[in-house]
C-alpha cells in the first residue's frame, strides 16, 4: 500500500481498531480531529466512494466490509495468517482555496489467524508495504473443521465421537472453513493420509491425497477440492499396516487465492513429488476411526 498524505499528528491518539468477523471498524475520537483542524465526516477510505460511518458523541466510527476487494482492501494470506488493509483519509475542516487540502491518512491492518493456533507462538509482526505500519489488531482464528459422513451425498455426518466402520466401506470426507468470508480465496486439501495416532506429525503414514490428487483412484476418489472454502472427497478404509488399530485421519489444508492462479489440480497428469509439509499447510484431524 502506497504511503499517500501526512500520518498522525504529533500527540494525536491512536484510533482504535476492532477486527470483527464481518466488519473492520477504527474509532477515532472526533474531539482530536477537531482540535486538529480536521472534519470527522470528510473520511473515506482508499476508495473515496467508500465512507461509511457511524456518528456517535464522543467518537465517530469508520467500518469497511472484511472481504477482498472491497473499498480497495489489500487482503493477503502466508498459510498461518489473513491479513485485510485499508487507510483512512480525513480533510482538513478550513481547506484553504490556493491548494489542494492534503488528508491526514490512518493506515489499518487487521489479521486473523488461521486454524493451528499451537504454531502461533510468536508476536504477530506484519509490514505493509511502504513501511507505514499504522494501526494493527488482531481478530478471532479462522478455523477449519473435518467432518465424517455416512452417506456419500455427505448429508447425514457421523454423531461425535469415535467412529466404527466395516473394514472396505467407503467414509466420505468434508472440510470447510468456518468464520471465514467469500473474499476470494478457496480450500485445498493438500494432503491427506492416516495414522495410528492423533499426531498429525506421526512419521508412520498411510497416504490417501497427496499434492491435492488421490494417491490410488481405487480407494480414494477427490469430489470438490481448490472450488469453493469447502472440500470433500471418500476413501475406501482397509487395514493400514497390518493391524487393526484405531486410526485418526488428517489433512493438510491450504487457502489459495483464485486471482492468482488456478487453485485445483489436472490430476490426470500428475507427477510424482514429495508429499513433505509446507509451512503454508495446517492440519485438521478426525478420529478415532475403528474397525469391525
Amino acid at each position: 500500500m502506497l504511503s499517500c498524505g501526512p500520518g498522525l499528528p504529533g500527540g494525536f491518539p491512536e484510533p482504535e481498531l476492532v477486527c470483527g468477523q464481518d466488519y473492520l471498524r477504527l474509532m477515532v475520537q472526533k474531539r482530536a480531529l477537531q482540535e486538529q483542524g480536521f472534519n470527522a465526516s470528510s473520511a473515506h477510505l482508499i476508495d473515496p466512494r467508500c465512507h461509511q460511518q457511524v456518528d456517535h458523541p464522543e467518537a465517530m466510527w469508520y467500518l469497511v466490509e472484511r472481504s477482498k476487494g472491497v473499498c480497495g482492501n489489500v487482503v493477503k494470506t502466508n498459510g498461518t495468517h489473513i491479513t485485510y488493509s485499508n487507510m483512512l483519509f480525513v480533510y482538513p475542516a478550513d481547506p484553504t482555496n490556493v491548494s489542494l487540502p492534503v488528508p491526514m491518512s490512518v493506515p489499518f491492518t487487521c489479521v486473523f489467524p488461521l486454524d493451528d493456533v499451537t504454531s502461533l507462538n510468536a508476536a504477530i509482526q506484519y509490514q505493509p508495504p511502504g513501511g507505514r505500519v499504522g494501526v494493527v489488531r488482531s481478530g478471532d482464528p479462522t478455523r477449519a473443521s473435518m467432518t465424517l459422513y455416512q452417506r456419500p451425498d455427505y448429508s447425514q455426518p457421523f454423531p461425535s465421537g469415535p467412529v466404527s466402520l466395516p473394514l472396505g466401506s467407503a467414509l466420505h470426507v468434508g472440510v470447510s472453513m468456518e468464520n471465514y468470508d467469500n473474499n476470494g480465496f478457496v480450500l485445498v486439501l493438500e494432503n491427506c493420509y492416516v495414522t495410528n495416532s492423533p499426531s498429525a506429525d506421526d512419521l508412520v503414514q498411510h497416504a490417501l491425497i497427496q499434492n491435492r490428487c488421490p494417491v490410488d483412484r481405487r480407494h480414494v476418489a477427490v469430489v470438490e477440492n481448490g472450488r469453493s472454502q469447502r472440500a470433500r472427497f471418500s476413501a475406501l478404509l482397509f487395514l493400514f499396516h497390518g493391524t487393526y488399530d484405531d486410526v485418526y485421519l488428517h489433512c493438510r489444508i491450504s487457502l489459495c487465492d483464485r486471482d492468482s492462479g488456478p487453485c485445483s489440480s489436472n490430476c490426470s497428469r500428475r507427477q510424482a513429488r514429495s508429499a513433505g509439509a509446507s509451512a503454508n499447510q495446517l492440519p485438521v484431524t478426525v478420529g478415532p476411526i475403528s474397525w469391525f
